[in-house]
């Protein structure tokens, strides 16, 4: 009986872990506003841990952050898919266009629209297959690949065992990373 009873709770256990991955979104973007949402961010507002948020092609004018353990991704592209950072009434630009919190992933985008960096990253966050201006600021771990910067200066700060594969730079001066 005691056996049994372990194989009843091994599978229920089972089944939960099977639902709860399953349970992953995926939410979508159009720029006419008629996806699953009608901006990014407020897909990403919607989006939780293990989601994902599909943007089709377009140009994206808003300041996003992408919560943590969230993917965003472009339909097609960074040639074809931009993000924008716009700023606050009185401030034409934010500090940061698009702010990548703990695991979250971006991916695909063309990127610009900040006076400071373009993309701010917290711990173990994938940056891949963009196109960014004015730089990035990265913290610990981070996966940074695959990337086209231009940029005016620093390209990423700080942080212990940032990965920085594959990557090209076209920077003006104090090139640092």
């Amino acid at each position: 009986m005691r056996y049994k009873n372990l194989a009843v709770t091994a599978f229920i256990l089972t089944l939960c872990g099977v639902f709860s991955s399953a349970s992953a979104r995926t939410w979508y973007v159009n720029v006419s506003g008629t996806g699953d949402a009608p901006t990014i961010q407020a897909a990403l507002d919607s989006a939780v841990a293990g989601d994902t948020v599909l943007v089709a092609s377009g140009t994206y004018h808003e300041t996003i952050g992408i919560p943590a353990s969230v993917v965003l991704k472009s339909e097609f592209g960074p040639l074809q898919t931009s993000i924008i950072g716009v700023g606050e009434p009185g401030i034409p630009q934010p500090p940061f266009a698009i702010i990548a919190h703990d695991y979250a992933t971006l991916d695909g985008f063309t990127a610009d629209g900040a006076y400071l960096y373009t993309v701010a990253c917290n711990d173990r966050v994938v940056i891949r297959n963009n196109i960014i201006t004015r730089g990035l600021e990265a913290s610990n771990y981070n996966l940074i690949e695959h990337n086209l910067f231009f940029t005016p200066g620093l390209v990423a700060i700080g942080g212990y065992q940032v990965a920085f594969i594959r990557n090209i730079v076209f920077c003006d001066f104090n090139c640092q990373w």
